[in-house]
Parts: structure tokens; sequence; C-alpha cells
């Protein structure tokens, strides 16, 4: 059965005698301040109520989304879309079937895997600035508010792969098309994407980033090498520069 928990900015949906079933309540008040603090530094008055759905299985999610592998969260941030109002299942049982709602997240909650924080809720609230079409900026944003990856801070990460000579080159990886970025590590990929936009933002400040974030959209955009433009253009620097004093900073304590 379907049971449904209600606060301020959310409606929370899991199963009876789930985990997330016991932990309702530490949940919902971890979300609402994250949501807090993302609109706050994004300077973002979020207007939906966010539909926030809970599984006990990655499988479960894969399946109804993608029809098979295995996912931890995803975020629906718009209100059309080929997958808003189709049914699924939250347990993989019909009788705990819904239909997907629009500004809806879908991720996993149970006693090893725990997918609530920051990183969903960034994506669903940047959208008021933007969709970018680089997944590289879109994850990277969801990072550096989650700050860490498997408990490691994402610069330690980054001076890790530097140290052992792993560093992806982030003006060639933000580029890239989402099926090009998938194919990287996710453990390279997003801890980098995090420490990068870290570095981007201390030191170019919150203006540029968002005007870098929000340069290109799904809407109009024709590739995502078209940031390389934008980089010099809002930035005043090449991607490739940028990513030679992300190495130096990488080494700054």
């Amino acid at each position: 059965m379907i049971c449904t928990y209600a606060t301020e900015h959310y409606l929370f949906h899991y199963l009876d005698k789930s985990t997330a079933s016991k932990d309702i309540v530490s949940i919902a008040e971890k979300q609402e301040r994250c949501f807090e603090e993302i609109c706050r530094y994004l300077s973002v008055n979020y207007p939906n109520r966010i539909s926030y759905w809970l599984y006990e299985s990655a499988e479960v999610i894969g399946t109804a989304f993608f029809g098979g592998g295995a996912t931890n969260g995803l975020t629906i941030y718009y209100e059309e879309g080929e997958e808003i109002g189709k049914t699924i299942t939250l347990s993989g049982k019909a009788e705990d079937s819904f239909a997907i709602e629009p500004y809806s997240i879908h991720a996993v909650y149970n006693e090893e895997v725990k997918c609530i924080g920051f990183h969903e809720d960034t994506h669903m609230i940047s959208a008021q600035w933007n969709c970018p079409p680089s997944v590289f900026l879109n994850e990277g944003l969801a990072m550096f508010m989650d700050k860490v990856w498997w408990g490691i801070d994402n610069k330690e990460w980054c001076r890790k792969f530097k140290k052992e000579g792993t560093m992806i080159p982030t003006d060639k990886v933000l580029c890239l098309e989402c099926n090009q970025f998938v194919e990287i590590p996710s453990e390279k990929s997003y801890p980098v994407a995090g420490a990068w936009t870290r570095y981007v933002l201390e030191t170019y400040g919150l203006e540029k980033y968002k005007e870098f974030f929000c340069s290109i959209n799904f809407k109009d955009y024709e590739s995502c090498k078209d940031y390389k433009a934008s980089s010099v253009k809002i930035l005043g620097c090449t991607l490739h520069q940028i990513h030679e004093d992300f190495l130096k900073w990488l080494e700054v304590k």
C-alpha cells in the first residue's frame, strides 16, 4: 500500500512497512532543510510542491523508467513529456501502481541505499534557471551541493585522480553529449564535475557561473561544443585554460 506524507514543499510517497515508512519524519525534515539551502544559494523562489517517490529497489525504478537496469534516483523537472501520465509501480506489484507526475523525484531508500539529500532536489530547483544539455554541468551543480561522493570530498577525489594520472579532461567532458558522458564511470565523472563546479563558482562567482549555465538550453542548442564559445564570451577564458587552472587549484588546501 502506498502512503503519503505532506510537508510545506513536498509530498512524500512510500510503501507501508518499508524502510522509508520508519524514517519518513527524518527524511522529510532533511529534505526541507536541503530545499531551503538550495533555494537560498541559487536565489530561486521555487513555485511547485515536489512529489517525492521512495522505492526500496533500484531495479524497480530502472524497470519503470527504462525497461530494465538499475537506477538509484532520477528527477522529472518538467511539466510535459512522454513519461508524464505513464503508469508505473512503486513496488513492482500492480496494486502499488501510480501515474508519473510532473515535478517528481524518484529515489531508492532502503537499509543500504538512501538516495536523499541535495542531489535530485538540486536538479529540480536549478531547472528554474535552465536545463543545460551538458550532463557535466547539470550533474556538477548537484554534486557541488552534495559536496561529497561516497563520503569523501569531491576535491579529494580529484586530487587522487590527478596523482594517479587518471583525471578526466573537464574541457572535453563538459562538451560531451549525454550518450557519450554516461560511458564515463560515474565514480570518476561525478566528483570531478562537482569539484570543477566549486572551482568555477569560487573563481568567477555565482552570477557568471549562472550566465554560463544558462547560455545554452535544449530548445535552441546545436551542439554541446558550443560551450567553448560561451566560456570565452562569459568567463573570459577557454575551457582548456579553466581546466589547467582547475588542476592548479586542486593543490591548494
